[in-house]
């Protein structure tokens, strides 16, 4: 009878660790679909959020422990995909990268080899080799086709032996380049040479609007005005180049030639004086001077 209790009591036990060990193993397997979940969740956020290192790691994990994981082989791929691609556009922004520094490289060798050769070639046109220097800035011009002080010296080494289209076409180009008030202002200068007065205002034009101060374009501009005899707009030019540079001799003895022009003796030498008071040893504006006071018959004067 005692026996019988003792195998019950067996059995029992039995069949309760056998049912604990069920239960465990019903817990254990939720518990392990449950952290699964976790990590495919955690990898997926990683994965939108553009943590691709730490998404990838985490579907390997999940296929480690459930390697038939059909959702976690998936999403591996297409990170390993985007990881791909990803790297494909790093290379060729590496490549493109250093295509453009090799470009630039070789683009500053260009310009500095330009530069120096229109060093050299300043050079040798102050020592009146025009030839050589029209040489050197040619070939500044090739090894930098944009370097406008390449065309602007080499228009000056034209001009030096009267080539004055050639100097055109070079200025032309410079000014294409880089317009600036001192090559419109040069250009007028050849266009005279040309013969083509109104191309000369405009470019004369060009360089005071371009800058409003720059006195040797009004004075050139004034002349202009002078050999179409348009008095008005000649004297308007001096007379702002007074105003912008009001220590130069040059627009006040300009002014007294005007003067003298409509024979207004006495205001061309005042004109004259004020001339000289900037610029005392001008011979000219001296005996110009002296024409003003002889047409005054102020003989012991002038």
């Amino acid at each position: 009878m005692a026996r019988n209790r003792m195998t019950a009591l067996s059995l029992a036990l039995a069949a309760l660790l056998a049912a604990g060990w069920v239960g465990y193993m019903v817990w254990a397997a939720a518990e392990g679909k449950a952290k699964l979940e976790r990590k495919l969740k955690a990898a997926r956020r990683h994965a939108d959020g553009g943590d691709l290192t730490l998404a990838r790691v985490e579907y390997a994990e999940i296929l480690e422990q459930a390697p038939g994981h059909a959702e976690a082989a998936a999403g591996l791929r297409s990170v390993d995909e985007v990881i791909r691609v990803q790297k494909m556009d790093q290379a060729k922004k590496e490549s493109e990268a250093a295509a453009r520094e090799k470009e630039e490289r070789e683009r500053k060798e260009r310009q500095d080899r330009s530069k120096a050769l229109v060093r050299e070639g300043m050079l040798k046109a102050r020592r009146g080799e025009f030839a050589g220097a029209i040489r050197d800035y040619s070939a500044a011009i090739e090894a930098d086709p944009e370097n406008a002080e390449a065309y602007h010296q080499r228009g000056h080494a034209h001009s030096s032996t009267e080539r004055w289209k050639e100097q055109s076409e070079d200025l032309g180009k410079a000014l294409q380049i880089s317009p600036t008030a001192e090559l419109h202002a040069e250009m007028g200068r050849t266009q005279e040479h040309l013969s083509r007065p109104e191309e000369a205002i405009f470019h004369y034009q060009k360089a005071i609007e371009l800058e409003p101060g720059y006195h040797h374009a009004y004075l050139y501009l004034g002349k202009m005005y002078e050999s179409k005899k348009e008095l008005r707009l000649a004297e308007e030019c001096y007379r702002r180049i007074a105003q912008v540079a009001p220590n130069l001799a040059e627009p006040w003895r300009e002014l007294g030639n005007l003067a003298m022009g409509r024979q207004d003796f006495s205001a061309a030498i005042t004109l004259y004086e004020t001339a000289l008071a900037r610029q005392p040893n001008h011979a000219e504006t001296h005996y110009q001077r002296g024409c003003a006071l002889g047409h005054q018959r102020r003989w012991q004067e002038a």
